[in-house]
């Protein structure tokens, strides 16, 4: 039996920027871990069960069934590229345990691997901005490589679970497996050239003093259904998005210049342009004014959700825990209790 554990993540600044070319993006890990469990089976076909507090899943399925959802993938993912019409694709990736089916096919199509058990248990909350997907990815190839006594290092953990992240998103920035693997305080840069490199920092503390983790409830759309909402801003306020993506960078370079950070007006600044692209939904928004009225600062920590009343995780500076707590039941919110910078992948 084979056990692999991954955390979650938060992006601290960045988030929507990431994806642009000449951007960066701080990011940290977070202790709510995703378990992935590999044991044998007798028979030919792979067994995944899957468990959170919001969704159960157990699936069963052929090598040739994985293989050729993974297939069917990669064809609307290249129709996506063309029309940047993510819907197809969503939709298929999220068709009972397709995402699953896709790992593994896309796994076989590059090594001999035998059919096994897995099992997952996730404490993070779906879909809210924590990576989830990348955790539940990175896990699980890890641990059927491992299984079938595969070497693998921690880049090529990263370039195959990018792969997947890119037909789960339909264009992954590739900073949520970068996190997740790796573990710990993140600047990640997304460079002119294309190139994505990532540094861990070591040396920033008290950052997250009187930081909170405040849970508004999953977003309606798909990560890659916000990423469009945020290209749909650049390509009708292109100078306005480049002031805030030059603000962003100019944010995270004075995050890592400083060995003791306030993010305080950092976090403001960064939600209220968060919110301006239209990637909040108006619930949160109203939320975040509140925050802000009791001398607090805010912002979403993930791609957001306009549609409905949640946006996902947000991340909350504010002294009085207690007006938190008052303003999170009003709303109907869940303040979240877990360890920042953890450690990455164990591999």
């Amino acid at each position: 039996m084979i056990v692999i554990k991954t955390p979650a993540k938060i992006i601290i600044f960045g988030e929507h920027f990431i994806v642009a070319k000449g951007s960066q993006a701080i990011l940290t890990t977070v202790g709510l871990d995703t378990t992935c469990t590999i044991g044998n089976v007798n028979d030919k076909d792979f067994h995944v069960s899957f468990k959170s507090a919001t969704f159960n899943l157990d699936v069963q399925f052929s090598q040739s069934e994985a293989i050729e959802i993974f297939s069917a993938a990669q064809k609307l993912h290249d129709q996506y590229r063309k029309d940047q019409n993510i819907k197809p694709l969503k939709e298929l990736i999220k068709a009972n345990g397709n995402f699953f089916r896709a790992i593994i096919g896309f796994l076989s199509l590059k090594y001999s691997i035998s059919t096994c058990s897995i099992k997952f248990e996730c404490k993070a909350p779906l879909g809210s901005g924590m990576g989830t997907s990348a955790s539940i990815a990175s896990s699980m190839i890890a641990a059927i490589l491992k299984n079938n006594q595969i070497d693998f290092s921690k880049q090529e953990l990263f370039n195959l679970t990018k792969t997947i992240e890119d037909l789960q998103h339909g264009s992954s920035s590739g900073a949520d497996p970068a996190a997740i693997i790796n573990g710990g305080l993140l600047h990640y840069e997304h460079k002119q050239n294309g190139e994505r490199s990532f540094r861990t920092l070591k040396n920033i503390k008290n950052w997250d003093k009187d930081l909170y983790l405040v849970h508004t409830g999953p977003p309606q759309e798909s990560t890659g259904e916000m990423v469009a909402i945020s290209k749909d801003f650049q390509n009708t306020n292109p100078i306005k998005f480049n002031r805030f993506l030059n603000r962003s960078n100019q944010i995270c370079n004075e995050f890592i210049k400083s060995c003791d950070p306030d993010i305080f007006p950092f976090l403001n600044e960064s939600g209220l342009m968060l919110e301006e692209i239209g990637v909040v939904s108006n619930k949160v928004i109203e939320f975040s004014k509140m925050i802000r009225s009791k001398g607090g600062a805010i912002k979403i920590a993930g791609a957001g959700g306009r549609v409905g009343d949640g946006s996902g995780l947000c991340l909350v500076i504010i002294k009085n825990k207690n007006d938190l707590k008052h303003i999170c039941n009003q709303f109907n919110f869940k303040l979240l209790n877990a360890p920042l910078m953890v450690a990455g992948i164990d591999i």
